[in-house]
């Protein structure tokens, strides 16, 4: 009876591969927000206001997954001009909006999505106007809907169906290159283990062969 194991392939001409994996990944998970998003925006829940905040809980994970990919750090990142080249201008334009509420309003507080302000109950009685006694807190945010979960949605599959593209021809450079080696040599290789994040580690950088 034939057995068979997965191992690890832990190689520099595997890298950019296992990079494209982790992307898509992304991409993937980005995309479920959405479908959750636009899920729960249709059926609701009890409360308007929760649903609202549950809503623009999942846009805002969404956004962040979908942005994870363009940017820098320890692995292969997509390069918008290389992603977008060649297709409607309107998939770069929202994607560049995508960027710009992640960077400027989830991320950090500069738009003016969102203010804090201060209120005060104005008690007029018999034309005699009386002095504040109390002030407040007043808060403006910009709701996210449905309607921008479902266009990042669309957003994503265009997204994806070029990463999909470039996996294709990386896996295949990959299998060439496997089976140019000794079968033994790659039979050899270790089992991949599951780590569990514990703090003590947060500051360690991930793995990379290159």
């Amino acid at each position: 009876m034939a057995t068979v194991k997965m191992i690890h392939i832990d190689r520099p001409e595997a890298q950019q591969l296992a990079d494209l994996y982790g992307i898509r990944s992304d991409l993937q998970g980005a995309q479920r927000y959405c479908e959750y998003a636009i899920k729960l925006s249709e059926q609701g829940v009890p409360s308007i206001l929760k649903t609202y905040e549950l809503v623009g809980a999942v846009v805002a994970a969404a956004i962040v997954r979908y942005m994870r990919p363009f940017g820098s750090g320890r692995r292969y990142s997509l390069d918008p001009k290389d992603v977008f080249r060649g297709l409607d201008d309107m998939h770069r334009e929202f994607h560049d909006f995508i960027k710009k509420l992640r960077d400027l309003h989830i991320a950090h507080p500069v738009n003016e999505y969102e203010q804090s302000y201060v209120t005060a109950a104005a008690r007029e009685d018999n034309g005699v106007k009386d002095p504040i006694s109390g002030v407040a807190a007043g808060q403006k945010e910009t709701i996210f809907a449905g309607v921008t979960a479902g266009d990042l949605r669309q957003l994503i599959e265009v997204v994806n169906a070029v990463v999909e593209g470039r996996i294709k021809d990386e896996e295949a450079k990959v299998i060439e290159f496997l089976q140019s080696l000794p079968v033994e040599e790659v039979h050899a290789s270790s089992m991949y283990t599951i780590n569990f994040p514990r703090p003590v580690e947060n500051h360690r950088r991930r793995h990379t062969n290159k």
